[in-house]
């Protein structure tokens, strides 16, 4: 299974830092070295706040898909089929057979 690309709103959103921070410092008639220095220094910053987002876009993605977090189970305790609305029969012989899915 693909998993969600956590990098990847970190470096949008370490782009577009730099990106304001230079054009609102040539805007302002800042020092281009100074512009260029405040944008640098934005760029971790803008790096690491996408990390944060793409972690939960991630932790939200795995919720809604169903992904199981810990042990194969979901967080609230209920079986991956259980979180997509699938019951299985209890009346199971244990063969695989005969299980009987209810949607």
């Amino acid at each position: 299974m693909t998993r969600f690309p956590v990098h990847a709103p970190a470096a949008v959103m370490a782009l577009a830092a730099f990106s304001v921070a230079v054009t609102s410092g040539l805007i302002a008639d800042v020092a281009t070295e100074a512009a260029l220095i405040r944008a640098l220094l934005a760029m971790p910053v803008g790096y690491v706040a996408g990390l944060v987002v793409g972690r939960m876009l991630s932790v939200l993605i795995d919720a809604e898909i169903g992904v199981p977090s810990f042990g194969g189970r979901m967080r609230d305790g209920a079986r991956p089929d259980a979180a997509r609305g699938v019951a299985r029969s209890e009346s199971s012989t244990g063969d695989p057979e005969d299980e009987v899915l209810t949607v």
